[in-house]
């Protein structure tokens, strides 16, 4: 038209109509997945706080009063200590007050040869106060550590868990037993799995345990479970924090419960928090 200042309407085309709908699509799926992560968050603070940090009773004394010192026994002679070995009846003052003394002493590398004798002794308790000897004594691997190996198959489960945690006082000194250790750790009829991923951590810090721990995680209860959840909290990684997690979410048992709430608290206190986000995975970086 003549004199007209109309001009013709823009028209959007389809391609942009579809990318300002698929930006529109990102974008609520993105913020529902962030909502609904704040309302997980939310969820797991709740649940945690149903389960306060317990603090252990204070032991009681008396006003004025000052803690007895318990006697040690000293023990002169290899001999005088396995008199004691055999006789003492309470385990404390046997592994505290008699094993603990004399193993710093050089008396007790000349009672080596006698406590590798013990391991084959018929009486099951002599077998084990000779095992946990021989790891606080921690010397002479060469003579010690191939000797405690083998009884990390024994179908006794303590004779396995005292044969492991002896190796695990020897640190470095008892590679050679990384093998053995690393076979119990990955064996899922073994009694010491998770103990063993434990003592492998004491050998060699470089050795990585967390996968195995987390499948330890999903297992039934047992010590094996109630060991990994521990040792999943003192790792302090986002991803055993997310294993823990999603343990803790899942679990029905109140005794676990609580046990699963106090780990993911202790990895807390370290600093160590959910990284996951949405579209990636647990315990992503």
């Amino acid at each position: 038209m003549r004199g007209s200042n109309m001009r013709p309407r823009a028209q959007l085309s389809i391609p942009t109509v579809l990318i300002a709908l698929v930006a529109c699509a990102a974008l609520l799926g993105w913020w529902n997945a962030a909502s609904s992560l704040r309302q997980n968050q939310a969820k797991l603070d709740a649940m945690l706080r149903a389960h306060p940090v317990q603090p252990k009773p204070m032991p009681f004394v008396p006003e004025n009063s000052t803690r007895p010192e318990v006697p040690q026994n000293r023990c002169e002679t290899p001999e005088q200590f396995i008199a004691a070995l055999r006789s003492i009846s309470d385990w404390h003052e046997f592994a505290d007050d008699t094993a603990d003394p004399f193993a710093k002493t050089s008396v007790a590398d000349e009672a080596i040869p006698l406590l590798l004798e013990l391991l084959n002794d018929p009486d099951l308790m002599i077998r084990v106060r000779a095992l946990a000897t021989l790891g606080k004594i921690h010397r002479h691997p060469d003579t010690i550590v191939p000797a405690l190996i083998r009884f990390l198959n024994d179908e006794n489960p303590g004779i396995r868990w005292h044969a492991a945690c002896a190796l695990g006082q020897f640190r470095g000194d008892a590679a050679a037993a990384v093998p053995a250790l690393l076979a119990q750790m990955n064996d899922n009829q073994s009694p010491i799995a998770a103990f063993s991923a434990e003592m492998l951590r004491e050998i060699d810090r470089s050795i990585s345990v967390e996968d195995r721990l987390i499948e330890l995680l999903s297992q039934q209860e047992g010590p094996n479970r109630t060991r990994a959840i521990d040792m999943l909290a003192d790792l302090r990684t986002p991803t055993a924090r997310d294993a823990l997690i999603g343990a803790f979410r899942t679990e029905t048992n109140k005794k676990t419960s609580h046990q699963l709430a106090q780990a993911i608290r202790r990895a807390d206190a370290a600093g160590i928090y959910n990284t996951a986000e949405p579209g990636v995975g647990a315990g992503s970086r």
